[in-house]
């Protein structure tokens, strides 16, 4: 509710600036200001070059009007030009001292040259101001830890998760602090609790993967390192900061676009994700990327004809990238085009042999068919490629179960619980079923049980009942 009132009060507060102008002239403040920066703009887009000019116009005619100074330091920030954006935003804190936003982004463009020291003064700044604000805490406490302050940071970060103890950046950012404190067993459960809250926090995977090798847990650690490189794409989660979102806005560049759509889709968004590629095509018609993420975009929205559109163009761009025809292969796949999606799967593999992804997907339309060798065949090559890749570490402790071969399943499936998710009661489930076969009733109904318990806790509802149903066959 603090938030929702925060920006309401924001946007009545940019709309009376721009409308009346945001602090007046004053010949004190004013004399020892940073001049009215020069922007470079040969080099940037038209649109952006246009802005730039415009905004340069309208700080050059009311030179103290900290509206007009803040909006042209958006646009330079915005193209990377952070000294100009500097100096026009301290300009603007001089002509409007009570506003948060201008200290706040302050800091922000100091942090991106790398002037922490400086950026934590103008956070603090802002802090004085609104403390309400959440992204502010997040930055203040990353800037502590980049000026290699854990104590601070940590300090920070705990408040952070008070008010929010699902935070995975909040989780992330503690796990740093501790590590540098020294404090190893803490940091992991703190990364442990991000890549919970957000399994695809590359980042957090990567934190992980160092610290087990640390320990000397190398399967946890290779795990790991292998799930940062799966995800190292997928944008970080963060807190909602519509401040930092006036600036991304006028980002012009393709590039821009797609990585805004990936962070969408990271969020679920894929209607907001497909407009920011479609804006990266109207950039460049030619950017092969942003048509094979449509593929699988447009595919997860359910919107068939779109993706076979874009599967089209992007294979006329680039008819040999193995993610292009994994996309695809996904799509026929989940629309049971079965024949169609092994064919797409092997052109990724012939493309990039290590694909693991296409492997395991082969494996289970090997499944399908009853080729229960070929699919371990699949597996065995997935995981060769990518030894922490769970899904096929999955797969292979099932084939070998239906194998009836439960010594080498259950070898499989403990390298498969971690980390604890949704998927875990069904590795459980499968260690419950390794245990019968060998003989072993009472460990099968301990481990049948823990996989009954997680899955209720998960939500599983159904597959809580099997779990159930089938640990009530047991003598």
């Amino acid at each position: 509710m603090v938030y929702a009132t925060w920006q309401q009060r924001m946007a009545v507060i940019t709309l009376l600036c721009l409308a009346a102008g945001c602090g007046g002239d004053d010949p004190k403040v004013s004399a020892d200001l940073p001049e009215i920066p020069t922007p470079a703009t040969e080099s940037l887009p038209a649109a952006a070059r246009e802005r730039i000019e415009a905004l340069l116009t309208a700080v050059r005619a009311t030179p103290s009007n900290a509206e007009a100074n803040g909006a042209l330091g958006r646009a330079l920030q915005a193209a990377e030009q952070y000294q100009g954006a500097e100096a026009l935003y301290t300009r603007a804190a001089a002509f409007e001292p009570g506003a948060l936003r201008w200290p706040y982004y302050l800091g922000v463009v100091r942090n991106s040259q790398g002037k922490y020291a400086e950026a934590a003064e103008a956070f603090t700044s802002a802090e004085a101001i609104d403390s309400s604000f959440p992204p502010l805490q997040y930055r203040l406490a990353e800037t502590r830890l980049s000026m290699n302050e854990p104590s601070a940071a940590r300090a920070l970060y705990e408040k952070i998760l008070a008010a929010d103890p699902n935070s995975p950046t909040a989780h992330y950012g503690l796990g740093r602090a501790l590590a540098l404190e020294g404090d190893a067993k803490s940091a992991i459960a703190q990364f442990q609790q991000a890549v919970q809250a957000a399994p695809q926090y590359a980042q957090a995977h990567y934190e992980l993967g160092l610290a087990y090798r640390d320990l000397g847990e190398q399967s946890l650690s290779a795990q790991h390192l292998e799930l940062y490189e799966r995800f190292k794409g997928v944008a970080a989660p963060k807190p909602e900061d519509p401040l930092m979102a006036a600036v991304d806005a006028m980002r012009q560049g393709a590039g821009d676009h797609i990585g805004r759509g990936i962070a969408l889709a990271g969020r679920g968004d894929f209607a907001g994700a497909i407009r920011e590629h479609l804006a990266a095509l109207e950039a460049d018609p030619d950017l092969a990327q942003a048509h094979v993420n449509l593929v699988q975009l447009y595919g997860r929205s359910g919107d068939v004809d779109k993706a076979f559109e874009h599967y089209e163009k992007a294979l006329a761009l680039v008819p040999d990238q193995s993610d292009l025809h994994y996309n695809f292969g996904v799509l026929l796949f989940d629309n049971g085009r079965f024949a169609e999606a092994k064919k797409a799967f092997e052109r990724a593999v012939a493309s990039n042999p290590a694909n693991a992804p296409a492997l395991n997907n082969l494996g289970q339309i090997a499944e399908r068919q009853g080729g229960v060798d070929q699919a371990i065949g699949f597996y065995r090559r997935a995981l060769e490629a990518q030894p922490g890749f769970r899904l096929a570490r999955f797969n292979m402790g099932r084939m070998l179960l239906a194998k009836r071969l439960p010594k080498q399943a259950e070898e499989q499936l403990e390298q498969a619980i971690e980390p604890q998710d949704e998927m875990t009661p069904q590795v459980l489930f499968g260690l419950a079923t390794a245990r019968v076969q060998m003989g072993d009733l009472e460990g099968a109904k301990r481990l049948g049980g823990e996989a009954r318990q997680m899955a209720e806790r998960t939500g599983q509802t159904a597959l809580a009942k099997k779990i159930a149903d089938d640990l009530a066959t047991l003598p």
